[in-house]
């Protein structure tokens, strides 16, 4: 199942769960999150070459298999694939996710890797995602 990866240089992510790797679907769910006047780099799919060329967006390809790390000092898709290899190893602990509830495991993981520096994690996640009331009624202050 496609997993579409978004990430800016302050480290904002968004990941979308996609049907089909379309130009349809990536429209969808990357073109709103896209000012006019950014650098798309990706991989070189051709996808991507079809939705910046239809969308007239700049864009730098890097072709990582062949070695291609940065272009031009500044252009890399390193964070998108740091963000894969994390997700990959955390999900394979699940040993396999029905798709209809991936979404929900990205964003545990998203959770759990923008927290992942901190010393409570478990207990902060918990209070991130049960109401304060439903806290309290735990016995938890």
């Amino acid at each position: 199942m496609p997993v579409l990866v978004a990430r800016d240089r302050s480290a904002g992510e968004a990941d979308f769960v996609l049907e089909h790797f379309t130009l349809k679907n990536v429209e969808q769910h990357l073109l709103p999150l896209l000012s006019r006047d950014i650098v798309l780099c990706t991989d070189g799919h051709l996808t991507f070459e079809a939705f910046t060329g239809k969308h007239h967006l700049k864009h730098q390809v890097l072709n990582a298999s062949a070695g291609e790390r940065v272009k031009a000092s500044a252009f890399h898709i390193q964070g998108v694939n740091s963000y894969h290899q994390r997700l990959k190893g955390w999900i394979q602990r699940f040993h396999g996710v029905a798709t209809k509830y991936l979404p929900h495991y990205l964003g545990w993981f998203r959770w759990f890797d923008q927290h992942r520096t901190e010393i409570n994690q478990p207990f902060d996640f918990m209070t991130d995602f049960i109401s304060a009331e439903e806290f309290q009624h735990l016995g938890r202050t």
